[in-house]
């Protein structure tokens, strides 16, 4: 059985999923506008617009209404949600609006379009004395992550991201949630879910080796589960307060 969504407040970071959660995605988008007359029917369709508008110059000459690839990637996500759950049982499912901008959405689009690969991954690597490795961006601290390459998949995504990011090589265990990170964007076109696997995961060699900072970090470093960084990227990295009243 498929476990309900959770839903977090959020920017992108670093599938099956429950009908409600596609019923939330779809509520706004049950209908797709019909494709002007003068063009074929399997021709998406361009937006133009006046010259008064602010729609975005880059924009107007790119095809960029992309009705397809929203569908697509829903049924991608639903399907690989299907077969984590029948694999590993439920997972938490995290949903976060990400509120994109035009460029950022059509690369999402482009990028399934073109090499039908989509989403990432994020490693929860936690050393024998339970403190967890996190880096430091511009944003703030979270868990080494990145985007998924043509041909990779998930776990492969998920090892290279926290060695190119920490230096430290990981052990990966199982998926233990899917964040889908929604890209919405200023024109109200079709929201793209854009989902990363959280495997949890310790240093392959075992020990707490000193992190390296890679290209775009800042800095890397273990923290103890009482000594997180308030800045924080993601506040479900944080461990529940215990209710002992």
């Amino acid at each position: 059985m498929l476990p309900e969504q959770v839903d977090l407040p959020g920017s992108r970071g670093d599938c099956h999923t429950p009908g409600s959660a596609w019923r939330t995605l779809d509520s706004a988008h049950t209908e797709e506008p019909p494709p002007p007359e003068e063009c074929p029917a399997r021709t998406r369709r361009v937006s133009r617009a006046p010259v008064d508008t602010p729609f975005p110059a880059a924009l107007l000459d790119h095809d960029v209404y992309r009705t397809g690839a929203a569908d697509r990637l829903r049924r991608h996500v639903q399907a690989l949600l299907s077969d984590l759950a029948a694999e590993h049982g439920e997972l938490e499912v995290v949903r976060r609006r990400w509120d994109a901008d035009a460029a950022s959405y059509d690369a999402l689009a482009e990028t399934y379009e073109a090499f039908d690969v989509v989403g990432g991954a994020t490693a929860r690597v936690r050393d024998p004395e339970g403190r967890l490795l996190l880096v430091r961006s511009e944003d703030g601290w979270a868990d080494p992550g990145d985007a998924r390459r043509p041909g990779e998949d998930y776990r492969e995504c998920a090892r290279r991201a926290v060695t190119d990011a920490t230096g430290v090589e990981p052990r990966l265990g199982d998926p233990v949630a899917v964040h889908l990170h929604v890209a919405h964007d200023p024109f109200d076109r079709a929201p793209l879910p854009d989902p990363a696997l959280v495997f949890e995961a310790a240093p392959r060699r075992g020990g707490s080796p000193d992190p390296t900072p890679g290209d775009g970090i800042a800095e890397a470093a273990w923290f103890a589960p009482d000594e997180l960084p308030a800045d924080l990227l993601y506040e479900d990295l944080r461990p529940a307060t215990l209710d002992v009243s």
